[in-house]
């Protein structure tokens, strides 16, 4: 029986394997560089494989030798043009690398439980890793499935501060930059959406990773490049609806990532500039509860945005306001968008990323109130279709009976996810736990909305003609409640902070 058949076996036994690993992996790893051997390459490097494939973390102690015969053999007999090799074999050398990064990446997360073993770090690679990738995209027809993996693998193991560096010319990191346009221009030339999924798990990658908000200047050529496209998708008659959740997604990382005023601007002009925000308004997307959901999620980021600058956030108000004010000229109720895609979050298998969801547009909700909503001003269409009634029971009031922030941030990151995902995991626990709604005291701001609502009833009511701003609206009797409430929460000097600033703002 060949080393391949024994290991490629339902009956294999690890156990009984372990003591001839060492050896095996050694002298595997020494056959990819000779020579004379060139014509059985491709099964020595599917005989290793399969042996990485069914150890995993037990050849760490060896990955870094066998990563490093991996890159002098594929160099060894690659000298000619790239596109000359030989594509089954490269196929294979491809799958061999994603399933080293996926133990490397392993190994990083492992780092604190197991501070005795090795630890080898993706970026040490990515010189050897970024030409099979692009190798991948330029020769799809038989390898991008599996190089657009260990695009995803790499980026997903790789560390927190690498992207900063990618800045630096020098550093074999910004090599992954060009990826990047590489990536954009792929949804451009790409016929059919097969591949959008696995395309747009890598650019989220790239954004947690700080691509967008890492960038010095004015003319961040990514985040241009990036909102092009996208606009583009959405334009499309063919993609626009398929593609709406995981742009809505990627919008979102972005204002998360971007959370300093100058790029937070940046950001706002080229949504508006590239025309992104009227084709996600666009009445084909306004058709469906479904898209509306989408749609939602983006207009509430765009009204809850001053909130998270505090007293400067008073410097995004104008292209804002100009951007609402837009949206209703065009008859487009916003208030009836935000509930409807409250209530499919409501009606959807639970989440804990879709009740963060739901806060965000309950907080939009109550800000759009505050705007006006309902009354002659410019924040509501003459024929709005959500009564305060509605809007308190079938928003406000469900809200307000959700968890705290703590325990939402904690269902949010007991997430389970694949170990080479780690790293990546990390940093999209980090964006989302910085979320506004999650460090912002939103049961104080409802029920500061719900008491105005019941003044407004109480006047009303002293005057004979009732709450003109609902008049089937009936007080929530809440008010004493909201006072309990404050009685309580005011012990806590931080919220009492938290609450003068509210009244300040």
């Amino acid at each position: 029986m060949s080393l391949h058949e024994l290991v490629d076996d339902w009956e294999f036994k690890e156990s009984e394997f372990m003591q001839y690993l060492e050896q095996s992996v050694i002298s595997l790893a020494e056959l990819l560089i000779r020579p004379e051997l060139s014509d059985s390459k491709t099964r020595v490097f599917k005989c290793l494989l399969i042996l990485v494939q069914r150890l995993e973390s037990k050849i760490m102690p060896y990955v870094h030798d066998i990563f490093c015969h991996v890159r002098d053999a594929v160099q060894m007999y690659t000298s000619k043009a790239a596109s000359d090799s030989d594509p089954i074999f490269m196929g294979t050398v491809i799958e061999m690398v994603c399933t080293l990064v996926s133990v490397l990446g392993y190994s990083q997360s492992q780092q604190n439980e197991q501070p005795d073993q090795p630890i080898f770090y993706i970026e040490n690679f990515l010189e050897f890793i970024v030409p099979l990738i692009r190798y991948s995209i330029e020769n799809s027809l038989h390898v991008l499935e599996d190089g657009t993996i260990l695009w995803r693998y790499t980026l997903h193991s790789l560390s927190d501060t690498t992207l900063p560096l990618m800045v630096g010319n020098n550093h074999p990191a910004s090599i992954l930059l060009d990826l990047f346009i590489s990536l954009c221009e792929m949804f451009e030339h790409c016929g059919s959406t097969e591949y959008f999924d696995d395309y747009f798990d890598l650019v989220s990658s790239y954004i947690l990773l700080g691509i967008a908000s890492t960038i010095p200047g004015p003319d961040n050529i990514y985040m241009n490049k990036l909102i092009s496209v996208l606009t583009m998708l959405l334009d499309s008659d063919t993609y626009s609806s398929a593609v709406l959740e995981p742009i809505t997604e990627i919008i979102d990382y972005l204002f998360l990532k971007n959370s300093e005023i100058a790029q937070t601007q940046l950001l706002l002009d080229c949504l508006d500039s590239s025309g992104f925000i009227e084709s996600i308004t666009k009445p084909s997307l306004l058709s469906s509860d479904y898209s509306k959901s989408y749609v939602a999620l983006f207009i509430s980021r765009l009204l809850v945005l001053p909130f998270s600058f505090g007293s400067l956030g008073s410097t995004f108000e104008p292209i804002i306001s100009n951007i609402i004010n837009h949206l209703v000229s065009t008859g487009i109720d916003l208030m009836d968008i935000l509930v409807v895609g409250y209530q499919r979050y409501e009606s959807v298998e639970y989440n804990p990323n879709n009740t963060r969801f739901q806060l965000l547009l309950a907080f939009a909700t109550a800000i759009l109130a505050g705007l006006g909503y309902g009354s002659n001003s410019v924040a509501s269409p003459n024929n709005h279709a959500v009564t305060y009634t509605q809007l308190v029971n079938d928003v406000w009031l469900p809200t307000l009976a959700f968890n705290s922030e703590e325990e939402i941030i904690s269902a949010i990151s007991s997430e389970d996810s694949p170990s080479y995902e780690l790293p990546h995991l990390h940093r999209r626990l980090v964006a989302l736990k910085s979320d506004l709604v999650l460090n912002y005291p939103w049961k104080l701001f409802l029920h500061s909305r719900l008491m105005h609502l019941d003044l407004a009833q109480f006047r009303g009511n002293a005057s004979g003609k009732g709450n003109e701003l609902d008049p089937g609206y009936s007080q929530t009797k809440l008010s004493r409640n909201f006072l309990d409430f404050l009685a309580t929460e005011m012990e806590s000097a931080e919220f009492a902070d938290e609450f003068a600033e509210m009244l300040q703002s």
